[in-house]
This record gives structure tokens, sequence and C-alpha cells, in this order.
């Protein structure tokens, strides 16, 4: 089924664009701007995009096949959805996994982010609003973020790459894996992001003290790693890994 698509030159965010479309017109769909002037991940940090050269866009979903303790496997479709597309266009012998808990990674730098935000009328999930930053174009990167950011560009030698084929992947991935969740397939969803998902097996440092190796990722989001001292599991916001090792 097609969702309508909304294509904007400039907003704030495209998350919180996508939540004031869905205050006047309740449905499913896409915005996508050219240029956010306050683009933001997780915990209200800033996202870096150059105008008009990286994909900025956010969908609008109706969850309402999913329960509260199943949430994340939304995050997991909008994860898979993220590294097929990018895989589809990067070149053959480049490796992009997912990473707990939202980014995309190339040898250990983020190439896309993932921010889902919820709306609530009560206690009834009204929406989520998934929102992607994916740098396709953008080559040159501020000093803060430069050594922990990369391109699709980057991996063409600075080529060019187009915007729209990116997002007409991501679209197809994407509400593809909605309308498998919707029609009951959460197994099918769930073991394509472990197949994708890239610190699994990895040595990571956890909260900076501890190592430890990650086994899975629960519906609910909690990801399990196995330390010293046993198997742990963590929610979004208890724990930050580090890998011990890079990827080079």
């Amino acid at each position: 089924m097609e969702r309508p698509v909304y294509r904007l030159a400039e907003v704030d965010s495209t998350n919180d664009e996508a939540k004031r479309i869905y205050a006047q017109k309740p449905g499913e769909f896409v915005v996508v701007a050219e240029r956010q002037t306050a683009g933001r991940g997780r915990q209200g940090r800033l996202w870096h995009a150059a105008p008009g050269l990286n994909l900025t866009a956010s969908f609008v979903v109706q969850p309402r096949f999913l329960t509260g303790t199943e949430a994340f496997l939304l995050s997991e479709a909008a994860a898979v959805a993220a590294v097929l597309a990018l895989r589809s266009m990067a070149p053959s012998d480049v490796l992009i996994t997912a990473k707990w808990p939202n980014d995309v990674t190339v040898l250990d730098k983020k190439i896309a982010g993932i921010l889902i935000e919820n709306v609530w009328l009560g206690e009834k999930w009204e929406c989520a609003v998934v929102g992607f930053g994916i740098n396709v174009n953008q080559t040159e990167f501020d000093d803060e973020i430069k050594t922990r950011a990369a391109s699709l560009s980057q991996m063409h030698g600075g080529k060019p790459q187009s915007l729209e084929r990116m997002f007409r992947a991501l679209y197809d991935i994407f509400w593809d894996g909605v309308e498998r969740l919707q029609s009951g397939d959460k197994n099918g969803i769930e073991r394509e992001f472990h197949a994708v998902w890239g610190d699994k097996g990895r040595t990571v440092v956890l909260n900076e003290t501890e190592k430890g190796v990650p086994i899975r990722v629960g519906r609910d989001g909690r990801i399990e790693i196995q330390t010293a001292a046993g198997i742990k599991r963590y929610a979004l916001d208890e724990a930050r890994l580090n890998f011990a090792a890079p990827i080079y």
C-alpha cells in the first residue's frame, strides 16, 4: 500500500513536522526534507546533516499491531530497512551493520541514525514517528564527529549518489517490514534484525567499566550481554557500549 509523501525544502525537524501533519490529518505517511534546522537524535543530541546532501525523512506508523512490550520490533524493522537500503547502493565488499540501539555503521563509523518518537492519546499508542538520517553525499563533517562519521559517497571515492534512489529503497523496505509485522511475521523481522546486527559476538566495554559480549536484543529493546558475572540485560538508556577493539 502506498503512503503519501510530503516533500519539503526546509523544516526544523522532519519528526516535528510529521507530528504537526498528523495532528491535522491522522494516517500513515512520510515527510522528507532537503534541510533540517534542528535535526536531533536520541537524548536530544544534534543530528548534523549538510543541506541537500543527505536523506532526512520521517515515517509515521500507526502500530496497532504491536503491544507495548513489542515496541522495539518497529526499531528492528527500521534498522533492517536502513541497513539493506544502504547495502543496495554500497560497494559489495563493504559491510554495513546495525548498532544497538539506533545506529547504522560501517567500519564502526556512523552512517545513519534512527529516532523513534511515540505519540500517545491518554493510554492509547496513537502513532510512532520513525525518523531516519542517512549520510549519502556529505564528505566533510564537523571536527567533533569527523572521525566517527561516514557516508555512502565516501565509499564510492566521493562520487555523488542518488538521494531519490536511496529514499525509494528505504521506503519500499521499511513499509514492507511494517506490513509483515502487521500480518504477524514478528519472528521473521526479529531474525532479519539479528542477521544485520553488528554488535553480536564482539567484545564491548559496558558503561566504560565492564567488558562483555552482546548475545541478542529482546522485543522490548533490552540488550543481553554475557559478562564474567553472567548474563545481564539492559534497557535503552541503562547502558552505553563501546567496542573493545575497532574494525579496520
